[in-house]
């Protein structure tokens, strides 16, 4: 099979001509043109890298600084002269960190995310992340790739959550309550020393696991329901009679308190455990104690209804005096049958029976009253 050959290439006088010759060389104009635009891409790249928000920098195989733009040089407060051409480990705060750092980049590696702190010109510490890799040519050092970024208002934010935790554990250390934070998949946030003491275990082992987890599946099924209502932005209070570690059980009283965000979303529940053991103990041997009481002052009244029925009964006359006037308290019907009738309850003895002054029988009253200094009795 025969292949025809290109125009070009075949024999003829109008066909002898090298075909390079016939390719358009660009003209002076075009390549001024590409030029400039190719500088203009170059002088907008420049642009956009020196006043780009983020701080870059380029560090030599020496450490040295070479090239900074304006974000990290204003991050730092320094000027280009104080910046470019020292040591890029001046202006770090910890010297480990930034040698940790050159070893890594000469070894070919790349940094991402990589915490540091930076020392300001006023001597302000600021927290950045670090992301870093080194440009070769032919496997040769040339320089480091940069880019900073500040994370001081975070560090400061997380150092004072870690403060007010620190604070709040302190304070709620010696709280004998169980307090917890809960948050809105059933997982322990924070717990205090009474939780620890409770469970037996640290707050590293019950901080971030489930409710189910940390309480077991019977305390768990107990309090479940409440801990939905609270998620579900109820006030909760309960009592219940739970499992503990020593296998004696114990009665708490139990408040589930939801936390709300400023737009009113829950966000988790703040939980308040007592253990009222001794508070019910205390109350169920009083109650039994009342009961007791209760029960002999029934027999008592009882039998004091028995011996008053007896003594009104009685055939012989009977009269109950008291005091030094010997006044009359009770008189059983033979005792009033033998004074005529008459009613001499709460009557001095001589008031209500005139007749007995200057008799003996009266004289033996105040004789028995006062050897006995109580009153007595007579017939």
């Amino acid at each position: 099979v025969e292949v025809a050959a290109p125009g070009w290439a075949r024999a003829g006088p109008e066909n002898n001509v090298n075909p390079k010759e016939n390719l358009r060389q660009p003209s002076l104009d075009e390549l001024e043109r590409k030029v400039k635009a190719l500088e203009f891409r170059i002088t907008e790249l420049n642009d956009f890298i020196e006043n780009a928000s983020l701080p870059l920098h380029r560090v030599d195989a020496n450490g040295i600084i070479i090239w900074a733009n304006q974000a990290e040089l204003n991050a730092l407060g320094y000027s280009r002269e104080e910046y470019i051409g020292q040591p890029i480990a001046k202006f770090h705060a910890d010297e480990h960190i930034i040698n940790d750092i050159l070893t890594r980049l000469t070894n070919n590696e790349t940094l991402l995310n990589y915490e540091a702190r930076l020392v300001r010109k006023d001597g302000a510490i600021r927290h950045v992340l670090i992301n870093s890799s080194v440009y070769r040519e032919n496997d040769e050092f040339i320089h480091t790739r940069c880019f900073t970024r500040d994370i001081t208002d975070r560090k400061l934010a997380e150092d004072r959550i870690r403060q007010n935790e620190q604070q709040l554990r302190l304070i709620t250390a010696s709280l004998p309550a169980l307090i917890a934070y809960v948050g809105t998949d059933y997982r322990y946030r924070f717990v205090n020393h009474a939780y620890e003491k409770w469970f037996d275990r640290p707050h590293t082992e019950m901080v971030g696991r489930s409710m189910r987890e940390v309480l077991g599946e019977e305390l768990n099924t107990i309090t479940r329901p409440n801990a939905e209502r609270a998620l579900a932005g109820h006030e909760v209070r309960f009592e219940a009679y739970v499992p503990h570690r020593s296998g004696v059980r114990r009665h708490v009283t139990a408040s589930y308190i939801p936390d709300r965000s400023p737009s009113g979303e829950v966000l988790g529940f703040v939980t308040l455990i007592q253990d009222i053991s001794d508070r019910k103990r205390i109350e169920e041997e009083l109650a039994a104690t009342l009961k007791r009481e209760e029960a002999a002052h029934r027999s008592a009244e009882l039998e004091r209804q028995h011996l008053h029925r007896l003594f009104m009964q009685a055939p012989m006359p009977i009269t109950m005096l008291e005091g030094p006037e010997h006044r009359v308290t009770l008189q059983n019907a033979a005792s009033s049958d033998l004074t005529g009738g008459r009613d001499l309850s709460g009557k001095p003895i001589l008031l209500a029976l005139p007749e007995l002054a200057g008799q003996p029988f009266y004289d033996l009253l105040d004789e028995v009253f006062d050897r006995d200094d109580a009153g007595g009795a007579a017939e």
